[in-house]
C-alpha cells in the first residue's frame, strides 16, 4: 500500500504517511478505511506526511479534492500536510485552495513536529 494510517482516538488525529505516490483509487481506498476504523469519527484533524515522496500531478490533486467534496463530512477536521521542496509546496498549495471552498482548513509544513502541534493546539 502507498499509505500507511494510524487513528489517534485520543489525539483525534489521523496519521497518513506516504511511503509512495499512491493513485486516485488507492488514496480512496485507503480513505475508506479511515473512515470504517473503529477509532474514527468524522471532524478528526489530518496529518499528511509527504516528506519522503515526490511531488504528485495535478491529475492525482484533483482526484483526491472531487473524493473529499463528496466525503465533507468525514474529512471536515483541520488538515496539517508536511512536504519537502518547492514544487510539492506549489502542488500542496493548490490542493489547499482548491479545499478553501469546501470549508476545510488546510496548512502546510515542512516540519512534522510543528504540523503535529497547530492541529494538538486549540483552534
Amino acid at each position: 500500500m502507498s499509505i500507511h494510517f494510524h487513528v489517534s482516538k485520543l489525539q483525534r488525529i489521523v496519521y497518513l504517511r506516504y511511503l509512495k505516490n499512491p493513485t486516485v483509487e488507492e488514496f480512496q481506498t485507503t480513505m475508506k478505511q479511515v473512515f470504517a476504523h473503529p477509532d474514527f469519527s468524522p471532524g478528526f484533524s489530518f496529518l499528511v506526511d509527504r516528506s519522503k515522496v515526490k511531488p504528485t500531478d495535478a491529475e492525482y490533486m484533483h482526484g483526491a479534492v472531487d473524493f473529499t467534496r463528496v466525503h465533507r463530512l468525514e474529512m471536515s477536521g483541520r488538515w496539517a500536510v508536511v512536504i519537502f521542496g518547492t514544487a510539492a509546496y506549489g502542488l500542496a498549495r493548490m490542493g489547499q485552495l482548491m479545499t478553501q471552498s469546501l470549508g476545510i482548513r488546510v496548512k502546510i509544513f515542512a516540519d512534522f513536529a510543528e504540523a503535529e502541534n497547530w492541529l494538538l493546539s486549540p483552534e
